[in-house]
């Protein structure tokens, strides 16, 4: 349960895909997206960015072209100043990036909208801060060091996966033990053949190197990462006493090895090197662990180069999970910066098809590709083989596909006594809310509500935008949008407000916040407050009274059809889909009144009998009052609505 909790939690779109990021235009609309969803997030304004310029005001001292060097002292006050003002668009300027000690830039800048008004929640201070936090500028082996280690979001893929690497863990942990793995040659007592698999559950409960971790036998316990001639082989683990000396014994970890073993006991370090040299498959794989420019030189030791083979263990002196993510990071860098003479056009896909083949990199940051490791489950690779097939299509892999392809392998393979329960970090009242996941700063003007499923709940609300809602506990303001299929609000993370896991929480009795239990994991029973539906007799307009409750709206993949795609085309509207989206939620969070009933006429060419609505799509571009267009919606089933194309109202 660990295992798939953690999972969920990991998913996200946009990862590490060069193929993507290297391109100008994408990396602009990368840019883009992650500056509006911060300023959303912080201040609750949808701003463009590219329609946002920055003007920062820099001075220069003309002292003339001539100069006579007998000519005497020319004070301050005889000098021209020259002032010139450079202006950039939010956009351009997150790309430049703005250098730590640019004084200037704190003291000057102003930012304007496309009408020249100044904006004043954007800041030189915030503006300062948010670039620099979201680093997109720098140059691209420096963009993904920063996104994926030195920033928030680089912390937030850290912790998702050393979460999963520890559950992974302790999976192919027990795995090896029902295999024997931990037994080696037999020659062991009784009462220490479990000794291996007692070493691994140790650092696994302590993964920090500290007194905190459980001695074993009397013995301290430490992770190292294995070095070839002072070459780091990443994800290779080694596991034993710190004194080699009182036990030489090795447990080495070997996470997808070509012969499907994970941990490996050796009865010392010149079996291993044995094991190395005999087996060429195993000698493959080890080259494949190392960065791609050190590869070669691992090759050559390891067979032709055999007499000046050494290899030596480095302690990992902090969390050793972490030390393997960061490992993970700096060889993904290190197959990039290896291809920069390629050709542009083809450098970016170069990089990716290397990183790929030089050991299909645990994660490559997105969980999909990690395979299950306990026998009983192995046939269900095909699985996340195919998760990862799908999200390479189509950009993304919805939540729900990720879970139930879980919920399917622990239904399968688990007793009816052993199915998944809920995980208990997310029982009710067990965990508050995380200061990591919240905003940077508190909007301004929040206002709590008492009504309904907005109880304790803050509002932004803000005339032309749809309102934000956010959840406030201990100084801190935390995004939060409303899940309708749960009946919960959801946390948005600020460091990656893309994610697809968002935790639900609920308002307990003391009036706090904390983690609520949603049932969508469990095999238990849990009361769900549903949203209003149709009501069993009535047609007619919903919302209009008591006794004819909402409707419930489902996407059902509408912006990949057909009928979204030409009016995207004839609308040219950039913000066509947030717009939908955003009536959608307008809809879903303040009440039915935004539902119209639609009777089409003949030349919709629309089923007589069918039931048809409609929601105003206000946002749209330069768009007044209700605007222009239209989002159609048909009746599918008893209290469902589908959109089904976008009309203008005068074609109604």
């Amino acid at each position: 349960q660990d295992y798939s909790q953690a999972l969920l939690e990991a998913q996200a779109p946009d990862l590490l895909d060069p193929s993507i990021y290297g391109q100008p235009d994408r990396l602009r609309h990368y840019a883009r997206a992650r500056l509006q969803e911060r300023i959303l997030l912080d201040h609750g304004m949808t701003v463009d960015p590219d329609l946002i310029t920055v003007h920062t005001i820099s001075v220069e001292i003309d002292p003339g072209v001539g100069i006579d060097i007998d000519y005497e002292y020319v004070g301050p006050s005889e000098l021209e100043p020259h002032y010139e003002t450079q202006e950039r668009s939010l956009t351009d300027l997150s790309l430049e990036n703005i250098a730590f000690t640019n004084i200037n830039f704190l003291l000057t800048s102003r930012a304007f909208d496309d009408q020249g008004q100044l904006v004043r929640f954007l800041n030189a201070g915030y503006l300062f801060g948010l670039i620099r936090d979201l680093n997109i500028g720098e140059s691209y082996s420096r963009y993904l060091s920063t996104v994926l280690s030195t920033s928030a979001a680089g912390q937030w893929h850290c912790e998702r996966y050393a979460r999963v690497m520890r559950a992974q863990m302790r999976l192919d942990a027990i795995e090896a033990k029902m295999a024997g793995d931990f037994l080696g040659d037999g020659g062991l007592p009784p009462e220490l053949a479990n000794r291996g698999y007692k070493w691994v559950a140790a650092v696994l409960d302590h993964p920090i190197d500290s007194d905190d971790r459980a001695m074993v036998e009397g013995h301290r316990i430490q992770v190292s990462q294995l070095l070839i001639n002072g070459v780091s082989l990443s994800g290779v683990l080694v596991i034993g006493t710190e004194s080699r000396s009182s036990v030489a014994t090795l447990m080495v970890f070997t996470p997808q090895a070509p012969d499907g073993i994970c941990f490996r006991e050796m009865s010392n370090s010149q079996e291993f090197r044995q094991r190395i040299l005999l087996e060429p498959d195993f000698l493959d794989y080890l080259v494949g662990k190392a960065s791609l420019a050190a590869q070669a030189d691992v090759r050559h030791v390891l067979t032709a180069g055999r007499d000046t083979l050494f290899m030596d263990l480095q302690p990992c002196t902090g969390n050793f999970l972490e030390a393997v993510y960061e490992s993970e990071v700096a060889r993904v860098i290190s197959a990039v910066d290896e291809q920069t003479n390629t050709n542009w056009e083809t450098y970016w896909e170069s990089a990716w098809e290397t990183t790929k083949v030089v050991g299909d990199i645990v994660l490559i940051f997105t969980p999909f590709k990690v395979q299950l490791p306990i026998a009983a489950l192995r046939s269900f690779y095909a699985i996340w083989q195919g998760v990862g097939k799908k999200s390479s299509e189509q950009g993304i892999a919805p939540l729900y596909f990720v879970q139930a392809a879980l919920l399917l392998a622990d239904a399968l393979t688990l007793s009816k006594g052993r199915r998944v329960r809920t995980s208990s970090a997310a029982k009710t009242g067990r965990s508050v809310l995380d200061p990591k996941t919240a905003v940077s700063k508190t909007p301004v003007g929040l206002k709590m509500r008492d009504d309904g499923i907005y109880r304790g709940i803050h509002e932004k609300a803000q005339e032309g935008v749809p309102s934000r809602f956010y959840a406030v506990q201990q100084e801190k303001a935390y995004a939060v949008t409303y899940d309708s299929d749960s009946a919960a609000w959801r946390v948005i993370d600020s460091r990656r407000p893309d994610a697809y896991y968002q935790l639900p929480i609920q308002l307990d009795d003391q009036g706090v916040w904390v983690h609520a239990s949603t049932g969508l994991r469990g095999g238990g029973r849990h009361r769900i407050t549903k949203l209003p539906m149709e009501s069993a007799g009535g047609a007619g307009t919903p919302g209009k009274s008591a006794g004819k409750l909402r409707y419930k709206i489902h996407m059902n993949d509408f912006f990949d059809t057909a009928e979204f795609k030409a009016a995207y085309e004839h609308i040219q509207a950039k913000d066509l889909e947030a717009s939908v989206k955003n009536a959608v939620e307008k809809y879903v969070l303040d009440g039915a009144a935004h539902l119209h009933k639609w009777k089409p006429t003949a030349k919709n060419k629309l089923d007589k009998n069918g039931k048809f609505y409609f929601l105003d799509l206000t946002s749209i571009g330069d768009s007044t009052g209700r605007g222009d267009w239209r989002l159609g919606l048909k009746r599918v089933e008893k209290g469902m609505l589908e959109p089904f194309d976008i009309v203008n109202h005068k074609n109604m």
